[in-house]
């Protein structure tokens, strides 16, 4: 798969990005709104949302006036106009996907009280809330959601070995120290520009942090080079586990991932395993492009197999990146192993089954 049908694959540009932020936002509001007023937990959430729009509304490309829709009517209308202009859903699907699997109230400064407070926010997901969104852009899929999520839950069981209880509110919870490992790669010269454009020129520190929290914080890596309208391209339904399909610096984000967050490499190859079982064989019945994605996959383990192997050989000081990399090449392993099957079973005509 080359770098323009991978663009096309994952890739979101700046006004779709903008809708699936906005809708993450709505998603985030929706929850704050169940909160009774003036408690502590509005005032934190409600701070929160504030904050987070507020560095997302930093990303060059990104369409303010789409970021701050107030309803979901509002929304749909600008869904309705990119689908117009661009009717390949994919990217819808896509955007679905990521506001199924996205989870608020994560840090987003270096403040540890604030943290802290955070840290403890209750959040239910809001699969009715996005369903409506889903039923004025596309009525006819009115268990879209629904599927998505219990398709997602399955993978994230899957890849922690299919013992263990999982906790979907605790993955995508990216720590600082998680987000600083990203925000080294992309702030590394030469690699800034190639990775994420001028999104974040200008950016440095905990600015920089912040930024690149915003992305991550909603299940979505920003990363440019690919020549799409819009100044932005961001990578959804886990293409950041993919970055043998797009090179170097694609690949030092999914090894700073890997090795900062296994949790959050857990919930990025558990959207893969949606994308390649509902989007690319269910949906587009695309065989070809799912072994791309399948040996684009096989190919970071590897690189991240080596990536450890070279940590194991260097001195002490990497004790925990190398317990974090042996615990995202687990997780990654598992789900690879998912995909395979469900594909050796599509291929003999057993795969359409939801």
């Amino acid at each position: 798969m080359n770098t323009t049908d991978f663009a096309n694959q994952f890739g979101l540009t700046g006004t779709q990005a903008s809708i699936l932020f906005a809708l993450e936002r709505l998603i985030a509001i929706n929850d704050v709104n169940k909160e009774t007023p003036l408690s502590k937990d509005y005032q934190l959430k409600r701070k929160w949302v504030t904050d987070w729009t507020n560095i997302i509304k930093q990303s060059n490309g990104a369409n303010e006036s789409i970021i701050l829709c107030e309803d979901v009517n509002g929304l749909a209308k600008y869904c309705n106009e990119e689908l117009n202009q661009n009717p390949i859903k994919t990217w819808f699907y896509l955007t679905i996907l990521e506001s199924v699997a996205f989870v608020p109230y994560f840090s987003i400064t270096n403040n540890k009280d604030e943290n802290k407070k955070i840290s403890k926010l209750k959040f239910k997901k809001q699969i009715e809330f996005i369903q409506q969104f889903v039923n004025k852009v596309l009525p006819n899929n009115l268990d879209l959601v629904e599927r998505y999520d219990k398709m997602y839950c399955n993978a994230i069981w899957k890849g922690k070995g299919g013992t263990k209880k999982v906790v979907l509110n605790t993955l995508t919870v990216i720590t600082i120290s998680a987000i600083a490992a990203v925000a080294a790669v992309i702030g590394a010269p030469g690699l800034s520009v190639a990775l994420v454009g001028t999104n974040f020129v200008g950016l440095n520190g905990a600015a920089l942090v912040s930024a690149c929290l915003a992305y991550l914080g909603g299940g979505a890596i920003a990363a440019g080079g690919f020549g799409i309208a819009g100044g932005v391209c961001v990578l959804a339904g886990g293409g950041a586990l993919l970055g043998g399909a797009i090179g170097g610096g694609a690949v030092a984000i999914g090894n700073a991932i890997a090795k900062s967050s296994p949790k959050f490499a857990l919930s990025q190859a558990a959207k893969l395993d949606v994308v390649l079982r509902e989007i690319v064989l269910n949906n587009q019945k695309d065989l070809k492009s799912a072994q791309e994605i399948i040996n684009n996959y096989l190919t970071q383990i590897d690189e991240l197999k080596r990536e450890l192997n070279k940590l194991k050989n260097s001195d002490e000081k990497n004790k925990n990146d190398i317990k974090n990399l042996k615990k995202s090449i687990e997780y990654m392993e598992m789900i690879f192993n998912d995909m395979r099957k469900f594909k050796s079973s599509f291929e003999t005509g057993l795969g359409y089954a939801r």
